[in-house]
């Protein structure tokens, strides 16, 4: 269960970042990716790593999931990183997305955390969601 409900909830908020205007017009356009396309343009966001566990009791299953959705901006300081993390933020948790054979029982944001890499010019803004789920 773990595996196949990571897969898809991770697809499924992609999907939710994809549909949040603010956040595509803020990038823009659709800048949003599991796999950076060679040579794109800053800023972007890049679907990071995800993880699972099993959160099952007695009288039901379900799964934990972490997710990490990383935004890169090549402005001016950690302001635009900052920003466009708190635009995904608003977005991953305004509703919660159709994932197929489950029902989310909560989603939270847990963590933003900002970074220089080691290039000394671009920013990083990792937003880390918590999602609860079990089969529908």
């Amino acid at each position: 269960m773990i595996a196949d409900s990571l897969d898809k909830t991770q697809a499924a908020y992609a999907a939710q970042l994809l549909a949040g205007s603010a956040l595509t017009t803020a990038l823009g356009g659709a800048h949003i990716y599991d796999a950076v396309p060679h040579s794109q343009a800053f800023p972007y966001v890049v679907l990071g790593p995800g993880a699972g566990r099993d959160w099952s009791g007695q009288d039901a299953s379900g799964a934990e999931l972490t997710l990490a959705f990383d935004v890169y901006s090549r402005a001016q300081g950690r302001s635009e990183a900052a920003q466009l993390a708190g635009l995904a933020s608003a977005a991953l948790t305004a509703s919660e997305p159709a994932i197929s054979g489950y029902r989310v029982v909560l989603a939270e944001v847990t963590r933003i955390e900002t970074d220089r890499l080691k290039d000394a010019r671009t920013f990083r803004a990792r937003i880390t969601l918590r999602v609860l789920i079990e089969p529908a």
